[in-house]
């Protein structure tokens, strides 16, 4: 289900072998312990009442009922968070268009780059056809150096054609209308890190490294949301160079059809079958970055999902069994005028107090493991208490239409037969 290499033969070290030992017999040690306690401690008296095994019964099943509803809850609140979290990553803002843009990634010659922009223009359902050097979430150059202060710098740098950069729609914050050849926009946290003035026109690193400012970009997310957003700059492309992206905007209107005619002319162009190898929607792009977190949110939901119907089951015998017990306890209570309303709040109120019990333990273990986990993310979801609200109300859900049935049996019984039984 993770799609993931396990070797088991590395589990099996003499560490690991010893710790399992230890523990199967800590387990057995405490699983013979608890019972042989309570038969040493009994009264005689309560064995031939026969109350002896109902006193017992009840303590251990209302312990592991309860410890059941507290493992259920926090599954549940954690495949919350994970499944929030996922989609804040792939559907939140991103700071960049990311729909109905095809990426092809070829590389293309500076020589051949307008006859592929006329031809993908051709296409009906084509609005804009750009390239670039590199781009969001495809990667990009690093240049790095150390300025004349002695200051590091890491840049991140594309260099795309002005369609390109309308195709990706990056907002412009300012503009310095510096029209000077290979002239870059700078974003927000590179902007910052070079320390520029408002009304700067160029960025001087050392004598190696200078470039004309075209102006200031808001920050985008160009990788995944476990980094913070660092330096990027976008160049102007020079005309000389060749790329190896074509960044192509297609219509909302029939995009799965303009992805076919498209798909015709890439492999006309490139004389082969290459457009599936060498193209994907950027969304696509998008999510494949998160392909592990997706499966670990199936993982957890399946795992929800079983403990739920284990929580289902134990709570019906349990209650069941409960229920039985208490049967001439009802019965005595309607004669003495108890309504059936009543008796089925009282029935009910013993599980959903298990229930409640089992999401006070759960609440602070949800929010230490999501805390640990989103400390992953540079860019995260707030802990919200409908989170926890949630995973509540699902187990108490669970539980009332698990219990409510049995309870109704019991509360609309004839009281004259439950006493003579």
């Amino acid at each position: 289900m993770m799609n993931t290499d396990v070797s088991v033969i590395s589990v099996f070290t003499p560490m690991n072998m010893l710790i399992l030992m230890g523990g199967l017999t800590v387990l057995s040690i405490v699983a013979g312990l608890i019972p042989g306690i309570s038969i040493a401690s009994f009264k005689p008296i309560e064995v031939v009442r026969g109350t002896f095994r109902w006193k017992t019964k009840m303590v251990y099943s209302k312990f592991f009922i309860g410890f059941q509803y507290a493992i259920t809850i926090i599954l549940v609140g954690c495949t919350i968070v994970i499944v929030r979290q996922i989609n804040f990553m792939t559907g939140g803002n991103i700071g960049f268009n990311r729909d109905f843009i095809l990426v092809c990634e070829d590389f293309i010659p500076a020589s051949e780059r307008n006859t592929y922009r006329a031809q993908f223009l051709a296409i009906p359902g084509v609005e804009k056809v750009g390239f670039s050097r590199g781009g969001p979430i495809i990667g990009g150059e690093n240049l790095s150096f150390t300025s004349t202060d002695n200051k590091n710098f890491s840049f991140t740098r594309y260099e795309g054609d002005t369609s390109f950069f309308s195709i990706l729609g990056f907002e412009i914050l300012r503009e310095t209308k510096n029209a000077a050849s290979g002239s870059t926009w700078m974003n927000e946290t590179a902007w910052r890190k070079a320390d520029l003035p408002e009304n700067a026109i160029e960025f001087k690193g050392n004598d190696q490294f200078r470039i004309p400012l075209k102006g200031i970009i808001k920050d985008f997310h160009f990788t995944d949301f476990e980094k913070p957003i660092s330096e990027v700059l976008i160049s102007e492309l020079p005309e000389t160079s060749g790329t190896w992206c074509i960044w192509i905007k297609i219509s909302s209107a029939d995009p799965f059809g303009t992805l076919k005619r498209v798909e015709k002319t890439y492999n006309e162009l490139e004389g082969g079958n290459l457009f599936n190898s060498q193209s994907a929607f950027l969304n696509d792009h998008i999510a494949k970055m998160y392909e592990k977190q997706k499966r670990l949110s199936g993982m957890m939901g399946w795992l929800s999902v079983l403990a739920i119907v284990i929580s289902t089951l134990g709570m019906l015998a349990m209650s069941t069994y409960m229920i039985r017990q208490r049967t001439k306890e009802v019965a005595i209570r309607k004669v003495f005028g108890a309504r059936n309303a009543e008796v089925l709040y009282l029935l009910l109120m013993n599980s959903l107090k298990l229930a409640l019990v089992g999401f006070i333990i759960a609440i602070p273990v949800i929010w230490y493991l999501a805390r640990g986990w989103l400390s992953n993310y540079a860019y995260r979801i707030p802990l919200s208490w409908t989170i926890f609200f949630m995973a509540g109300v699902a187990v108490v859900t669970v539980v009332t239409l698990t219990v409510v049935w049995q309870s109704a049996k019991a509360a609309y019984t004839n009281p004259i037969k439950s006493i003579q039984e």
